[in-house]
């Protein structure tokens, strides 16, 4: 399995995965921290899911995403980036 990790964020419906990114040898170098919108809730409209975002709201997001990396690197003690988009 590629994602590691899987946290769902309470006020808006977004989850967060830790994605393993590997070498050659398929040993884990670093993990890429994403995040991707509920697609049941959002599946035919994602355009306005993301104009209906705050400043707030994306700068929340965005912390999360900091704070998710900050633990999956203290538990595993990998280089953990994060890939904001929101």
């Amino acid at each position: 399995m590629n994602y590691i990790m899987h946290i769902e964020q309470e006020a808006l419906p977004i989850c967060f995965h830790g994605q393993k990114i590997v070498n050659v040898d398929s040993k884990v170098i670093s993990i890429e921290m994403l995040s991707r919108i509920n697609h049941e809730m959002w599946q035919n409209n994602i355009e306005s899911f993301i104009e209906s975002l705050s400043i707030r709201d994306k700068l929340s997001l965005t912390l999360e995403q900091i704070t998710n990396a900050a633990k999956v690197y203290q538990q595993l003690k990998i280089p953990v980036s994060i890939n904001v988009d929101n």
